[in-house]
């Protein structure tokens, strides 16, 4: 997450700083919202829906009562008699257009979605037209709940109108208007439109520092960090380690959330980069001390769970990465395990990520049957929650064509490579790690078939654009490397497989 970012990921909490500075200028009203109140009403309703698993059953007036209490206590302290008037707005809104809602639904139980979809619906019909801040606050709360749910790219299309009402009602430069703005960017970020989101923080942080105090410099810490999981999102580790490095410089972890938030992001960075005891070290640092803020949080213990799981599967990764088969099995399965009991809705984004990890180290094992499973499953999940283009539904297709290949199911295998290679360059960028990725995958695929002509240009492609992404000592690159001398062995082309391999030699002797 930017961690809030899964995305995610920007610290994952809502900004109840967006309460404080509703419209003053435009009704001249003071707020005196107390934010231990809006804490405990929000993480009721987290309870809620993780308790009720109402996200794939039945629609309950709890789940109302809670929703309306969120939009009301975030918004409303503005004198009693007018917030009764407006809280009764509101609840009969909830009640009236959204309750009913479940009872329209034929031949299967209402869900969570069904009851969001139906609220969305109503506000395009203008129930509170002449009411704009309240429709905004409602919108965002509507919206951040799509995101808790893990369907980010829905959350996005609502918070751009959030954004754009309090654009109009308050202005560009409102500390609310810019906070609503990250939002926007931190659901961008989760739906893997990483080029998207990267402008919106630019914005945000410009902004925070036309200021000297306030709700926005004292964020200038997490917005940075979202920046650089931005660059990380499009493959610009380099970038992304040095501005994230920096933004966490002198942050105490124990006390402070960005050390948790964000530590699996520097961890998943270094991961990228082959840096591997740094990796480690920084994510069993941040899973330690996830795991006991898990255990004392009371108000957002969805934030530090998604935490822990996040680092998890990155730590999980890393030992995949360096041959350590036994320790990532047991994190993967401790992954899906915990995800399931502790993030809403049927299989989230956070938890796919540790059944498609899994299947890679099934796929490893021979276990070919089993990955099969966990893959079909990631790609299903990740296809309703995330979308087909999104760069974990393409990781999957990747994953699942090199299953197909192991197998000797090459028709299949290279159709689904050839998907994923063209949408993750398009998607992603052509020199996107993981679009050089998918070009080494098909290479492979290819000379496995004795096609080398195609095999050629795929890993001569893989090979220059990992040497300039990751370096030419990264193992991706030194694998791309081999590939390519391999080929032109079987290939019957000595001379070029020994001019390759006296210039690996040569490097190695340069970077020595």
């Amino acid at each position: 997450m930017v961690s809030v970012h899964e995305d995610k990921a920007t610290p994952k909490i809502i900004d109840f700083g967006v309460a404080k500075a509703l419209a003053q200028p435009l009704t001249e009203r003071t707020l005196a919202t107390d934010e231990s109140q809006l804490l405990g009403t929000s993480y009721k309703l987290r309870k809620f829906v993780r308790r009720n698993r109402v996200l794939v059953g039945g629609v309950t007036t709890v789940m109302v009562v809670l929703l309306a209490g969120v939009v009301v206590s975030t918004i409303f302290a503005i004198g009693q008699a007018r917030a009764r008037a407006e809280r009764q707005l509101v609840t009969d809104f909830l009640k009236q257009n959204v309750l009913s809602s479940a009872g329209q639904i034929m031949g299967r139980e209402a869900t969570v979605i069904d009851v969001l979809n139906a609220s969305i619906a109503k506000l395009d019909e203008g129930d509170f037209r002449d009411q704009p801040l309240i429709e905004a606050e409602i919108r965002h709360t509507l919206a951040y709940l799509y995101y808790d749910l893990g369907h980010y790219a829905v959350a996005a299309q609502h918070q751009k109108s959030v954004h754009r009402i309090y654009a109009e009602q308050l202005g560009d430069s409102h500390e609310t208007t810019n906070i609503t703005l990250n939002w926007l960017a931190v659901f961008y970020y989760h739906a893997g439109k990483y080029r998207e989101a990267e402008p919106l923080y630019k914005q945000v942080i410009g902004k925070a520092r036309q200021h000297k105090a306030g709700v926005l410099v004292d964020k200038m810490r997490t917005w940075k960090c979202n920046l650089a999981c931005a660059y990380a999102g499009q493959g610009r580790y380099q970038e992304a380690e040095k501005l994230l490095r920096e933004s966490l410089e002198n942050c105490d972890w124990a006390t402070q959330y960005h050390g948790v938030g964000y530590g699996y992001h520097l961890g998943e960075i270094y991961r990228e980069q082959g840096k591997y005891e740094m990796a480690e070290s920084v994510l069993l640092k941040t899973l330690d001390t996830a795991r006991q803020r898990h255990k004392k949080e009371k108000q957002r213990v969805i934030q530090f769970s998604s935490c822990m799981l996040r680092c998890m599967n990155e730590l999980a990764l890393l030992y995949l990465a360096q041959g350590h088969h036994a320790k990532a099995e047991e994190l993967f399965e401790q992954g899906i395990d915990f995800g399931a009991r502790w993030l809403p809705g049927k299989d989230h984004p956070d938890t796919l990520r540790n059944v498609n990890d899994l299947a890679i180290l099934r796929i490893k094992q021979e276990r070919y049957d089993e990955a099969d499973t966990l893959l079909n499953r990631a790609l299903a999940g990740r296809k309703v929650k995330l979308g087909d283009d999104h760069p974990k539904t393409l990781e999957t297709i990747n994953d699942l064509d090199i299953l197909h290949r192991e197998q000797g199911q090459y028709d299949e295998a290279e159709r689904l490579l050839i998907e994923a290679h063209k949408k993750r360059q398009t998607t992603l960028g052509e020199d996107h790690p993981h679009a050089l990725e998918s070009a080494h995958e098909l290479a492979v695929l290819h000379k496995e078939q004795g096609d080398y002509d195609k095999a050629e240009p795929l890993l001569q492609e893989a090979v220059e654009g990992r040497r300039l992404k990751l370096g030419d000592k990264h193992p991706h690159t030194l694998e791309s490397w081999n590939n390519l001398i391999d080929l032109y062995e079987t290939w019957n082309k000595p001379e070029k497989a020994e001019e390759l391999r006296a210039k690996l030699v040569q490097t190695e002797a340069v970077e020595q």
